[in-house]
C-alpha cells in the first residue's frame, strides 16, 4: 500500500511543505464525511507520515480528539465510531508529532458529516449534466447548500463532448449551476432525489470517478486479473489491467461512503476490451468484493444494467446482432440480482438509442430509489419487474406463453427512443405495434438454437394484471414440435419496445428462464 501511495502522490495526494504528513486529496476543505445516522458505516480519516511517529486529529467545538501511532512503513488510519450531533462545520487539523515534537500539520476547513455516494464506471457515468435532454432547467435548478462534489483523479483515455475536467482532483467544490455543468449527471441526479425523497438537509457527499472508454479489467485489481484473466481477451494499446484501479480508486479508499454506483460496460462490448458474459461477471464480482475489501466493510452497490445504443433495421431477423452486448447486459444481471449480497440492480434497457443517451434523470431517479429501498430500508416501492416463472402449451396450431411478471403491477409497453428514431415507414410494423415482435425470444435446449424460424413471429397478445401472454403460430416451430426449454426479454441489442410497471420501472433483460 505504502509503495502505490508514493507513485501516486502528485496526482492524488496532498501535503504540507516539510513533505512528511501526507493525505488523500479527497480530504480537502469543504469535505463530507460519512456520517453514522441511521447506520452509516463510521468515517475513516487515513494518510501516510513518518514510521511509527503519532497522529492526532483535532478539531473545532463539538469534533473529538483522536490520536493513533503510524506503523513501519508510516501508514495511519482513524475511525470516527460515532460522529457529532451536528452536522458541522468543523475545522479539523491531523498533527504529525516525533519525540514529542510537532513535526507536519494538515489543515481542513468547513467540514460536514453527511452520506458520502461513490460513483464509478465509464462514459455514461462521466456524462456530464450539460449533455443532458433536460439540461438548462436542471442546471439552472442545481444550487444546493448541503451537497458537495468531488471529481477523483484527472485521469482520462477517452474525452467526449459531454466530459469537462473542471475540478478534477482538485478537491471538493459547492454544488451550485456553474460547478454541476460539467460533473456526472447520473452521480448528481441520484444524490439529489435522494435528497428530495429521503434525506432532506442531511449534507450528501458526490464522488465521481469515472474514465470514458474503459473496460471493467482496468478497474479490478491484479489479483481479480489473475482470477479471471485466464480467457484471451485484447484491450487497447497503453491499456493496462488494474491501471484505474490502482489510480482512480484506491487513493480515495478507506474513505467511507454509504453506497457505491457503478454505470459501465460499453467498452466490453466494443473494441476496447471485449469478453462475453461469464468473464465480465467474473471480473465484476471481484471488482466489487475488491473495493469492499479495502473500504473494510460490504458497502453497498447499485449496479445500472447497460441501456442499447445503436440502429437496427426493421426488416432484420437476426436478434443477436452483438452477443457481447446482450451478454454485458445479463451478467448485469447476474452480479446485481443473483450472485452478491448487498447489490442492487437498476435497469437503463429502455432509456437507449444512442451510445451516450441523455435521459439521466430517469436513471437518477432509478437509482435513488434502489438506495432508499435497499440501503436505507423505507418502505417504498423500488423493486423492478421481472420474469419470476413461464408456462407453454401447445394447442390450437399455436404456441402459446403465460409469462408471470413480479412486481408488474400497473405493467405496460412503452416505446423505447431507438423506436423513435427509426424510419416510421419501414417501421410501421414495430415498436409497441402488432404484437411488439422481437421482444421475448424463446430458445430450444441449445443455447444458439433458436426456437423461432424468425424470432419477431412471437407476439405479445395480452398484458393482465401480472402475466403477460404471447403467441406464435406452431409452423414457426424448430422442426414443427414445441421444443421449448427457456425464455429471455429484451435480448435484442436495438429493443423497439419495453415493458414498465406503475413505478416506471423497466424490466431488466434477463434469461434464460426455463418454460
Amino acid at each position: 500500500m505504502a509503495t502505490i501511495w508514493c507513485l501516486l502522490f502528485a496526482a492524488t495526494f496532498v501535503g504540507s511543505t516539510h513533505g512528511h504528513l501526507v493525505m488523500s486529496s479527497i480530504f480537502s476543505d469543504g469535505a463530507v464525511l460519512q456520517t453514522t445516522d441511521e447506520g452509516g458505516h463510521p468515517p475513516v480519516l487515513f494518510g501516510m507520515s513518518n514510521a511509527s511517529s503519532t497522529v492526532v486529529i483535532q478539531g473545532t467545538a463539538g469534533f473529538m480528539e483522536i490520536n493513533t501511532t503510524a506503523d513501519g512503513e508510516g501508514n495511519w488510519k482513524v475511525t470516527i465510531m460515532e460522529t457529532p450531533k451536528m452536522p458541522g462545520p468543523y475545522n479539523v487539523t491531523v498533527t504529525e508529532y516525533g519525540g514529542g515534537h510537532p513535526l507536519d500539520t494538515f489543515n481542513m476547513s468547513d467540514i460536514f458529516f453527511g452520506d458520502v455516494y461513490f460513483c464509478s464506471g465509464q462514459s455514461n457515468m462521466a456524462f456530464t449534466m450539460h449533455g443532458i435532454s433536460n439540461a438548462t432547467q436542471e442546471i439552472a435548478n442545481a444550487n444546493h447548500s448541503n451537497i458537495r462534489l468531488f471529481k477523483a483523479g484527472g485521469t482520462r483515455f477517452q474525452l467526449s463532448e459531454t466530459e469537462d475536467e473542471v475540478g478534477a482532483g482538485g478537491g471538493w467544490m459547492p454544488c451550485n449551476s456553474q460547478t454541476v455543468a460539467g460533473f456526472s449527471a447520473v452521480c448528481y441526479l441520484s444524490g439529489r432525489d435522494i435528497m428530495s425523497m429521503h434525506t432532506g438537509k442531511r449534507y450528501i457527499g458526490l464522488v465521481e470517478s469515472a474514465v470514458g472508454g474503459t473496460g471493467v479489467q482496468l478497474w479490478a485489481s491484479n489479483k481479480t486479473e489473475m482470477t479471471c484473466g485466464q480467457q484471451a481477451y485484447r484491450m487497447k494499446e497503453n491499456y493496462k489491467a488494474a491501471m484505474l484501479y490502482d489510480t482512480m480508486v484506491l487513493p480515495y479508499l478507506p474513505y467511507a461512503v454509504r453506497a457505491a454506483f457503478w454505470y459501465q460496460g460499453e467498452a466490453n462490448a466494443d473494441e476496447c476490451c471485449p469478453i462475453g458474459r461469464e468473464d465480465y461477471s467474473c471480473y465484476l464480482e471481484h471488482m466489487i468484493a475488491d473495493w469492499q475489501g479495502v473500504w473494510g466493510y460490504k458497502v453497498p452497490f447499485v449496479v445500472i444494467q447497460l441501456h442499447t445504443w445503436g440502429y437496427m433495421p426493421c426488416d432484420a431477423d437476426v436478434v443477436l446482432a452483438n452477443e457481447l452486448e446482450s451478454g454485458i447486459r445479463l451478467a448485469q444481471w447476474d452480479v446485481g440480482r443473483h450472485n452478491l449480497s448487498n447489490t442492487a440492480l437498476v435497469s437503463a434497457v429502455d432509456l437507449g438509442g444512442a451510445l451516450h443517451p441523455p435521459y439521466k434523470s430517469e436513471v437518477g431517479r432509478r437509482v435513488a430509489l434502489a438506495v432508499i429501498g435497499t440501503v436505507f430500508f423505507q418502505d417504498i416501492q423500488w423493486q423492478y419487474p421481472y420474469i419470476r416463472n413461464a408456462t407453454g402449451n401447445f394447442t390450437h396450431g399455436k404456441y402459446e406463453v403465460d409469462v408471470y411478471v413480479e412486481n408488474g403491477e400497473g405493467l405496460h409497453m412503452m416505446e423505447t427512443p431507438t423506436c423513435n428514431q427509426s424510419d416510421p415507414q419501414k417501421c410501421s410494423v414495430y415498436c409497441c405495434k402488432n404484437g411488439a415482435p422481437g421482444m421475448f425470444i424463446l430458445l430450444g435446449y441449445n443455447w444458439s438454437s433458436f426456437y423461432t424460424a424468425n424470432p419477431y413471429n412471437l407476439q405479445l397478445v395480452d398484458i393482465k394484471e401480472n402475466h403477460v401472454y404471447l403467441s406464435m403460430l406452431a409452423n414457426d416451430t424448430y422442426k414443427g414440435k414445441p421444443h421449448v426449454a427457456r425464455i429471455l426479454y429484451q435480448l435484442s441489442p436495438h429493443p423497439f419496445c419495453s415493458l414498465v410497471n406503475g413505478q416506471g420501472l423497466a424490466m431488466p433483460t434477463q434469461g434464460p428462464v426455463p418454460i
